[in-house]
């Protein structure tokens, strides 16, 4: 096909940090470059973006979502009552007018917040990547909540899964980052939803003998499901893990900001990946919280490194993937084969999904399906 303009939004600059949402973003940018299209990623920021290694980037001088100034007690009680973030935030004239002076022949969003940005440019092809499915996300959220805000939480549930199913049916491609997730879209709304997991470029990291009885947790813990996930660690999993001599070893944004347990090493960020999973013999997800594709998950697997996960932490892969992991009760983990487990040789081909090869193929078969 020949070459399109693509524009991209993104929550943040892509460049920045490297987590779960950007590292999405930054695959589809590679895979949009590497074909020979015309890409730009939009996106609010106040500050100087940081050099792009595809496409371009436009920053347009707002607030982020979520950075706005909002009284501390108001925040709270919104983000109890109505956990998930609303689309009145993806609302601004700035990023609208960026978007329509591009003219682009596609606009790509990977959330539902910025599906309002597709209006700006109303003869572009429409590309709804759900890097999360909120509806879903919202409905987990919702669950954990006491009675009286549970009922809030799920009318502002009921409200995004309707968002969701009117822009699928205005969308020319629907892709999504969760198998489960696809699954689950393409069954309410009867779509086409394809599957479209992170693309990842992670090297196996030699594992140091004798294994250290080490246990890792990297994320970024200015997410909220992750922060969650280190409360669920520190009061349910790190006792046992202690009682049979394992220690934990936590790291990614925010790790040296977490309290001071026994037991626990806070790594901090660390400059590569490889740095953190030398240290380790096997990864933690005890995640209950969140949507889409467990990034480091996917990560650790690639790795080399075995995953001790919930049910929940890995219901975003494929069948063949999710037998590669190791699934423990959140509440009553048995780690009792965690030794074994943590020197167990990782399968590789399932993890092919994972290549950024794989990402760019299946981004050329979507584009050419509409175009």
């Amino acid at each position: 096909m020949g070459r399109v303009k693509v524009v991209m939004l993104s929550l943040s600059d892509p460049w920045a940090h490297a987590h779960g949402g950007t590292l999405r973003t930054r695959g589809f940018l590679r895979a949009f470059s590497e074909l020979g299209h015309d890409v730009v990623c939009i996106f609010p920021s106040r500050a100087v973006a940081h050099a792009q290694e595809a496409g371009r980037s436009l920053a347009v001088p707002v607030d982020p979502i979520g950075t706005r100034r909002q009284f501390g007690p108001v925040r709270r009680i919104k983000r109890f009552v109505l956990p998930m973030p609303t689309t009145l935030g993806a609302r601004n004239q700035e990023v609208s007018a960026a978007v329509a002076a591009e003219s682009p022949d596609v606009v790509v969003v990977s959330a539902l917040a910025q599906a309002a940005y597709f209006d700006a440019a109303p003869a572009a092809r429409r590309w709804l990547d759900m890097s999360d499915l909120w509806s879903e996300f919202a409905r987990r959220e919702a669950q954990s909540r006491p009675a009286g805000a549970r009922q809030l939480a799920m009318l502002q549930q009921r409200q995004i899964a309707a968002a969701e199913q009117t822009r699928v049916r205005e969308a020319a491609v629907v892709t999504a980052a969760g198998h489960s997730d696809a699954a689950i879209l393409a069954g309410s709304t009867g779509a086409s939803v394809s599957w479209l997991p992170t693309s990842l470029d992670v090297p196996i990291v030699p594992m140091a003998v004798p294994a250290p009885k080490v246990a890792g947790f990297i994320a970024n813990f200015g997410y909220w499901p992750n922060r969650d996930a280190w409360h669920l660690l520190a009061s349910r999993w790190l006792p046992r893990l202690r009682e049979i001599g394992w220690e934990v070893a936590v790291a990614g944004l925010g790790s040296a900001e977490l309290a001071e347990l026994p037991g626990v090493r806070r790594l901090g960020p660390v400059g590569e990946v490889s740095d953190f999973y030398r240290e380790v013999s096997v990864t933690l997800a005890p995640i209950r919280l969140g949507g889409g594709m467990k990034v480091k998950v996917a990560e650790s697997l690639l790795a080399g490194r075995a995953v001790v996960g919930t049910p929940f932490a890995v219901d975003g892969f494929s069948p063949e993937v999710r037998a590669l992991t190791h699934i423990v009760e959140l509440d009553d983990p048995d780690f009792t084969r965690l030794a074994e487990v943590s020197v167990q040789s990782v399968e590789r081909e399932p993890l092919a999904v994972f290549r950024p090869d794989h990402l760019r193929e299946q981004v050329r078969r979507l584009l050419e399906a509409v175009h």
